[in-house]
């Protein structure tokens, strides 16, 4: 694991089509820059020197909560790779990383047809809330 930076956006961009996000590496490059300008984490799953998957990492401060809440705004394994624990590894990277800036839950989105996604997710202890997933924080 590590985290991108814009040279790192022709790699992300057929992992971002396979989400059906397809973009040209220059403006994957410019978002890159903005969320990292703004504080956010890539992090990067790599496997013999490729790119094989990502997580984008956002802390939210709360009103109504007393801690920040951690989102993860994308997250993708290169299809082929999948079933081989690159997922759950790129997964526990982020919550701890989430975690170690204070976050006291997890929340991530998942669109509604990405059923194996969700499998997923609850194996690894998250569970629906309102079509999102939610994870507090290990006491």
């Amino acid at each position: 694991m590590r985290d991108a930076g814009v040279e790192d956006a022709a790699a992300l961009a057929p992992l971002l089509a396979s989400l059906g996000y397809p973009d040209e590496p220059a403006a994957i490059a410019a978002r890159i820059a903005a969320l990292v300008n703004a504080g956010d984490r890539i992090l990067l799953a790599e496997e013999g020197g490729a790119i094989v998957g990502f997580s984008v990492l956002h802390v939210t401060p709360m009103l109504h909560k007393p801690y920040p809440i951690g989102r993860i705004t994308a997250f993708v394994v290169d299809e082929a790779l999948r079933g081989r624990g690159i997922g759950a590894r790129m997964l526990a990277a982020s919550e701890e990383a989430l975690f170690a800036a204070g976050c006291g839950a997890i929340e991530l989105t998942s669109a509604a047809h990405r059923t194996g996604a969700h499998h997923f997710y609850e194996r690894l202890g998250y569970s629906e809330k309102r079509m999102r997933f939610w994870k507090d924080r290990p006491r």
